[in-house]
């Protein structure tokens, strides 16, 4: 496959969107936000095909990091706090250039994100990026293979979602709604039935990592119930922080910073860890009493549509979406009875394996299609 380096200004416009995420008013045009869903609005800012990057970082708080970029075409508005890059499609398929910039946006994109408390990227930077592409054909055969896994992705997070929910339905069976709590079980707030307070995790800037202890960054707690040790970076901690900062079976830590709404608040349990493990600054750790309340009913409650509600009630939205302890500590739960929870936990003993075994078969399938994703798009420059 022959390469040739293009900047992206030369074959692409580069525009920043204008749209405010949070106070656009809903319509029928796809809104493209930083979150995995689109919104709506009102009116369009383009009518094309983009790919949409961006221009905040998803972490902040002195962490350049980018957790998805967008393919959108036909018209729609995009949030302010990202950019479409458009291709001339006589150089470059935009399909293509999205799975590239998707695979490679940390060589691409986040090392153009500069800033100490807000990471950003000047979106005019991107036009001097160059990027090899080979010719069209060859973009096409590409575009091709990597739709197959996108439907693989695609197909995976149904059926994280149907299983997500079979256990709501089935928390809400047992128990009744967190909202409601039409079967009067006695309520308390969360801040109750903690053996201690809740604790921010750990804050280190980006050259402290590479080396040492793992540690769980918020990615590893979405749509799940146990914590997911697969793929945890590493951070170089001295044995002080490492004594504060490590897990223990039984914890529950919850997303307390987010660029989206869709992830503010949620929750898992840690299961068996493979030595110290510690938690980043944007996730709380909370310690149940479990003579009360059992860890898994904790996020059984809270990682339901009601229990969902409560949290977001509570979070405050701006460019990023927070909770603070405080907020957690305040947050209303009921107390069923003991043998209640023992039997959802022993549901979710059964339910939890069955659908590991099938997101394991598809996630090898994923990574499978990765390394041939790698293959391709290191693939030396041959002019």
């Amino acid at each position: 496959m022959k390469l040739k380096n293009y900047r992206i200004g030369d074959v692409c416009s580069v525009v920043k969107g204008t749209y405010p995420t949070q106070k656009t008013p809903p319509g029928m045009y796809p809104l493209v936000v930083t979150a995995e869903n689109r919104r709506t609005a009102e009116s369009y800012q383009f009518d094309t095909k983009a790919v949409c990057v961006p221009i905040v970082s998803s972490t902040g708080h002195g962490h350049a990091a980018i957790n998805r970029i967008h393919y959108q075409e036909g018209k729609f508005a995009l949030a302010n706090i990202m950019a479409a890059i458009i291709p001339d499609e006589r150089f470059c398929i935009a399909k293509y250039l999205y799975y590239l910039l998707s695979i490679k946006k940390d060589e691409y994109l986040v090392t153009l994100m500069q800033g100490s408390a807000n990471v950003t990227i000047d979106y005019r930077r991107i036009q001097d990026l160059i990027l090899p592409i080979p010719d069209l054909d060859d973009q096409g055969k590409i575009v091709s293979i990597l739709d197959k896994m996108q439907k693989i992705k695609h197909l995976r997070k149904t059926t994280i979602k149907l299983g997500n929910k079979l256990i709501e339905n089935i928390f809400v069976r047992i128990f009744g709604n967190p909202q409601k709590n039409e079967k009067c079980w006695d309520e308390a707030t969360l801040g109750d039935i903690l053996t201690e307070k809740p604790t921010n995790g750990f804050f280190k800037k980006n050259e402290f990592y590479g080396k040492g202890v793992p540690i769980v960054w918020v990615e590893s707690l979405f749509d799940r119930y146990v914590l997911e040790l697969n793929g945890l970076r590493l951070i170089d901690a001295n044995q002080k922080e490492t004594d504060k900062f490590k897990l223990d079976r039984g914890d529950i830590l919850l997303c307390r910073s987010s660029v989206s709404t869709e992830g503010i608040g949620k929750m898992v349990v840690v299961e068996d860890l493979f030595g110290p493990t510690l938690f980043e600054s944007h996730i709380i750790k909370l310690k149940v009493n479990s003579s009360k309340v059992l860890p898994y009913f904790v996020v059984g409650y809270y990682n339901s549509t009601p229990g969902r509600n409560l949290i977001l009630e509570k979070a405050r939205v701006s460019t990023m979406t927070t909770i603070n302890q405080q907020d957690v500590s305040s947050l209303k739960i009921f107390i069923p009875k003991m043998n209640l929870q023992i039997k959802f936990v022993e549901y979710l003993g059964k339910t939890l394996p069955m659908l590991d075994a099938q997101l394991r078969s598809m996630e090898l399938m994923i990574t499978t299609f990765d390394s041939i994703n790698q293959r391709i798009f290191n693939a030396p420059l041959v002019e």
